[in-house]
């Protein structure tokens, strides 16, 4: 009996907990529905209340301008016949850019960071203007807005090709704004960074030279729907120091139009990015130095073939220090498809020393075949045999030493050509 109550008790209190834990959970969810109704029902009041604020029912109370009861935001304006010049195509967009510098020219990811004002205006014939109004004699053009002015306002959909990544500044808030122009446009200033892809080619490093243009345009209107204009300005004084050169100029007519399939056909703007590498840096650090450890190489020619360590360790040193300039060289070098201009600098630099190394080898091979200079037998044998050992000694002295003095006119020369016809084509 005493077990049985005892099961009856734990059994009420399971169902009480089960109880209690279902009510909190349902006033949990009722409170969170109630908090996020209420939120976005703050939200849309606060909305509807800023756009009321610029609606014609509301005509100029406070505001030069206003939109339209019936304005929709998603759709163009061209698309509305009944207002005036809307039918009027291509629409067009204009572009100024303020170029305040190049943040960043990245060879192994061949991509450039622009640091940037971006501007763009369009016209909208929708907006209603009140020209009476006092607030257009103010002494910059235009009125400016938040941003958030932009939500209400149709737009342009805009791509900028070759794109990476694009992020407008902000400190306290977004450092850009919306004017209303009282010729009835509109223009969207921004501060911002972008990085744009630039297809590079290396296989003239370190004479590489790009040219990287940065388009934008519509993303799906064509040039029979939109067009564009556009102009910048590139303040030099403010351009960091690069390993590059940089010039802005105007965008190449090649790089006006983008095609897709050959059916579609989208009208671009922008700039074009011309970046030559500084050459001083590298001509110092490796061709320079190469090119005197190659005319150091030829010293050996002048060293008499019976100083082998000398020799050697002077041929063999000055081998090892030229593969690991190539090696570093290598390193810190951008890809390429093939050998690019330094490699093959650096390439000859090292097989010029080879053959000299080779040219050595020969030399030995030549003394270690010479039996009459075995001086060992010089004193013992009678005077005429000595004469004769001798004179054959002088001779394939003299043999040994005209390829060392042939040797130090033909790998000059050679060497000197090489330079010749290189800097012909790379420089």
């Amino acid at each position: 009996m005493h077990s049985s109550n005892k099961m009856k008790l734990k059994i009420l209190l399971s169902a009480l907990l089960i109880i209690i834990t279902v009510n909190v959970s349902t006033a949990s969810i009722s409170l969170s529905n109630s908090t996020e109704n209420n939120n976005t029902s703050f939200t849309k009041a606060i909305s509807k209340e800023y756009s009321n604020a610029y609606a014609c029912n509301q005509r100029f109370s406070g505001s030069p301008w206003c939109l339209p009861d019936d304005f929709d935001p998603e759709v163009e304006p061209w698309k509305y016949r009944d207002t005036e010049n809307a039918t009027s195509l291509p629409w067009q967009y204009q572009f100024k850019f303020d170029i305040l510098d190049l943040k960043e020219i990245n060879d192994i990811a061949q991509t450039i960071t622009i640091m940037m004002y971006l501007r763009i205006r369009w016209h909208e014939p929708r907006i209603v203007i009140d020209e009476t109004s006092s607030d257009w004699n103010q002494p910059y053009p235009g009125i400016s807005h938040s941003p958030q002015l932009l939500q209400y306002l149709w737009y342009p959909d805009l791509e900028i090709y070759e794109f990476e990544r694009f992020g407008s500044k902000s400190i306290l808030k977004e450092m850009s704004d919306i004017q209303i122009f009282k010729d009835k446009s509109i223009r969207y200033n921004a501060r911002v960074d972008t990085k744009i892809s630039c297809q590079m080619n290396f296989d003239s490093y370190p004479m590489d030279a790009h040219h990287c243009p940065f388009r934008i345009g519509s993303y799906y209107g064509t040039d029979d729907t939109v067009t564009c204009t556009s102009e910048y300005e590139y303040f030099e004084d403010r351009q960091r120091s690069l390993q590059y050169d940089i010039k802005i100029e105007p965008l190449p007519e090649k790089y006006r139009k983008w095609n897709i399939r050959k059916t579609h056909r989208f009208d671009t703007c922008g700039f074009n990015i011309l970046i030559n590498r500084m050459r001083t840096q590298i001509v110092f650090q490796v061709y320079l130095t190469s090119a005197m450890f190659v005319i150091v190489s030829w010293v050996s020619f002048i060293i008499r073939p019976e100083v082998v360590p000398g020799r050697i360790g002077l041929l063999v040193t000055i081998f090892l220090v030229l593969v690991n300039i190539f090696n570093g060289v290598k390193t810190d070098a951008p890809v390429s498809h093939s050998l690019n201009a330094v490699d093959l600098y650096l390439v000859v630099c090292i097989g010029h020393v080879f053959l000299v190394l080779a040219e050595y080898a020969i030399v030995l091979f030549l003394e270690a075949k010479k039996s009459p200079c075995d001086r060992s037998q010089k004193f013992t044998a009678p005077k005429q045999d000595q004469l004769k050992r001798f004179r054959g000694c002088s001779k394939e002295s003299r043999i040994n030493n005209g390829l060392d003095r042939l040797s130090l006119i033909i790998f000059p020369f050679c060497f000197m050509l090489f330079n010749f016809i290189y800097l012909c084509n790379y420089f």
